[in-house]
């Protein structure tokens, strides 16, 4: 499975949906094994990422949780949502490295 780059993490993903499935992507996981997780479809599944179907805040929350992800970037596409014990993780990381953290939200 093709990990989606940060790029477009942080230019493309402009709703719930799509930044979900950038989170699954990214945590390993098809569409099948959510569908499976849920007791939905994999059509459901699908039109959700794709905005075809309303997702709910629980279900973008339950999800956003499931696969790592910072439920604040979920929601909203923030990408500065980060805590005070992130930060000082964060302050020991090269430069490079904080970057690509603070772009991937969920990885500390």
């Amino acid at each position: 499975m093709t990990k989606i780059s940060t790029h477009d993490l942080v230019h493309n993903a402009t709703s719930p949906g799509e930044r979900l499935r950038i989170a699954r992507t990214n945590a390993g996981l098809t569409m099948g094994q959510i569908a499976r997780l849920t007791g939905d479809t994999v059509a459901h599944v699908s039109a959700e990422e794709v905005g075809e179907v309303a997702l709910s805040p629980e279900r973008v929350r339950f999800l956003a949780s499931y696969y790592g992800a910072s439920i604040a970037w979920v929601e909203t596409g923030a990408l500065n949502e980060v805590d005070s014990g992130t930060r000082a993780q964060l302050a020991t990381l090269e430069p490079d490295a904080q970057r690509d953290v603070v772009a991937w939200p969920g990885t500390l």
